[in-house]
């Protein structure tokens, strides 16, 4: 038997719990120009480049000076754009300190107010903050060329981790002059990311000729680091009780402390780039030996429906769309969905989408007997909500929509939900054969450490699939996730399925495995 997990636990905004971050407050300057102005460098750079030359994009494929160009143009919109978000997050960070402060004050003298109002402007500082540095994985996500099975093996918690002002201040410094001596070579400050939590940078060499692609890199800042640093590569990383003994007695105990976590870091390290070449290695995240799928396998995803429906959207204020019958989405304006009721509609309109033959007994004296049952349905999912903290996945900045209304989206103008009928998906893969079953109980608490509740699951922790040849497979919440986090559709988890017994032969032949 293997199981199949595709990544962390999983976290869900339900309909009724959600509502959209707020991105402005009057004793902050407007964030969407900023946003806009740093989208448009991020995003856009090299595109000008090559129109500013009287070039295509696809002239990219073929003439090598057509490429060199958008390279560049790209790499300087990349590094300008790192710039600007980090001296941005540098001075939130200065603003949320001195509310902080304000907000203590406000405690101690227990003014209701103020203190309900320094919680709202802290919200909207981190709220700017998370969505400037989920426009930096989207260039994480290019750069490693959409492959989310890598960015996931940068995880080493599920929680997005704060930053150190000072510390980014100098990683930045470091890092723009590392780019500045080549259009080329692009640093990315790992910090500034919500995913990114091993090393200090990935570099990126953007060059036709580079043999390897990127590298991670751990700076060494600071006359003790050196020290440690050069004491490990000595020592190869392995420290003895008596080497530890003497740099406690030389530069304290702070020493030793710093001295375990460069191990752990380079044993973490290790393990990232052992995943990366042999399909196989201990995932920083979860603590355990995975092996990977025998090929890579292209995530078919729903992403061009959007435009489409946003469109629609705008024109007439809702939209509504369904993939492989088991997953709905509902798009609509902010004006729509602020209206008294509209949620417990949207509620309702996705409740017919998931059974479509039953009558509507809205008005009816049987009506409550309706509310009782969709109440009972999966939970609906704030894509952009749940897009901004999911960490790895397809980042909303890299979705295929036009500029204006991925800000429409972003700044609330918009909403787009879905939701996806899990027992609908599960009647898709018995009529192709495997029999499907909740794993609960005593063997879901087993894998508490692995995977999370799947949201309209019961409370199961993950799916047994027995194939028709007696093969087993266990899927884990952050499979099922993907149709969130990476927009995949119902049929590429139902194709993954179907593959498991094919591949898990080849696995036992000794070629690669999977978890």
């Amino acid at each position: 038997m293997r199981i199949v997990s595709m990544g962390s636990k999983t976290n869900v905004f339900s309909l009724a719990a959600v509502d959209w971050m707020i991105l402005e407050h009057d004793k902050l300057p407007p964030f969407e120009p900023l946003l806009k102005r740093t989208m448009e460098l991020a995003l856009s750079s090299g595109l000008k480049a090559l129109s500013s030359s009287g070039l295509k994009t696809e002239d990219i494929k073929f003439d090598e000076q057509a490429r060199s160009r958008f390279v560049r143009g790209c790499h300087y919109g990349y590094d300008k754009a790192q710039q600007r978000i980090s001296a941005t997050i540098i001075e939130l960070h200065a603003q949320s300190r001195l509310a902080t402060q304000s907000l203590k004050l406000a405690r101690r003298n227990k003014d209701k107010n103020e203190t309900s109002a320094l919680i709202q402007y802290l919200k909207v500082i981190q709220n700017q903050e998370l969505v400037l540095r989920r426009l930096l994985d989207s260039l994480l996500y290019v750069l490693v060329q959409g492959k989310v099975w890598i960015l996931k093996r940068m995880l080493v918690d599920t929680h997005i981790r704060p930053v150190d002002p000072h510390v980014l201040a100098r990683t930045t410094k470091t890092a723009s002059e590392r780019n500045a001596t080549s259009r080329y070579r692009f640093s990315l400050v790992t910090d500034l990311t919500t995913i990114a939590q091993i090393g200090d940078l990935v570099e990126v060499d953007l060059s036709s000729s580079a043999e390897e692609r990127w590298r991670i890199i751990e700076l060494k800042e600071g006359k003790v680091n050196e020290i440690l640093s050069g004491l490990l590569e000595e020592v190869r990383g392995e420290l003895s009780s008596q080497e530890l003994e003497k740099i406690n007695s030389s530069l304290g105990e702070k020493a030793v402390k710093q001295v375990r976590r460069m191990v752990n870091q380079q044993n973490r390290l290790g393990e990232f780039w052992k995943i990366i070449k042999t399909d196989r290695g201990i995932d920083p995240l979860i603590k355990t030996e995975i092996r990977m799928t025998p090929t890579e396998v292209v995530t078919e995803d729903y992403l061009h429906l959007f435009q489409a429906m946003l469109d629609e959207t705008h024109k007439h204020g809702v939209a509504a769309q369904s993939v492989n019958t088991c997953l709905h989405l509902f798009a609509t304006t902010a004006s729509l969905f602020d209206r008294e009721g509209s949620r417990a509609l949207i509620s309702h309109i996705f409740y017919h989408a998931i059974k479509p033959d039953r009558p509507c007994k809205l008005g009816q004296s049987d009506e409550n007997e309706e509310w009782r049952e969709i109440q009972g349905c999966p939970p609906i999912i704030d894509l952009v909500e749940f897009n901004i903290h999911s960490q790895w996945g397809c980042p909303i900045f890299t979705w295929p929509i036009h500029r204006d209304r991925m800000l429409d989206l972003l700044t609330n103008r918009m909403r787009l939900f879905g939701c996806f009928d899990i027992e609908g998906f599960f009647r898709m893969v018995e009529k192709q054969g495997p029999k499907t079953s909740w794993i609960v109980g005593e063997a879901a608490a087993k894998l508490g450490k692995l995977s999370g509740p799947i949201p309209g699951g019961q409370g199961a922790r993950g799916v047994r699939i027995e194939h028709p040849n007696g093969h087993v497979d266990q899927y884990l919440s952050g499979f099922f996730s993907r149709v969130f986090r990476e927009l995949a559709t119902p049929n590429c988890l139902l194709g993954a399925i179907l593959r498991g017994p094919t591949e898990w032969a080849q696995a036992i032949k000794g070629r690669q495995g999977l978890v």
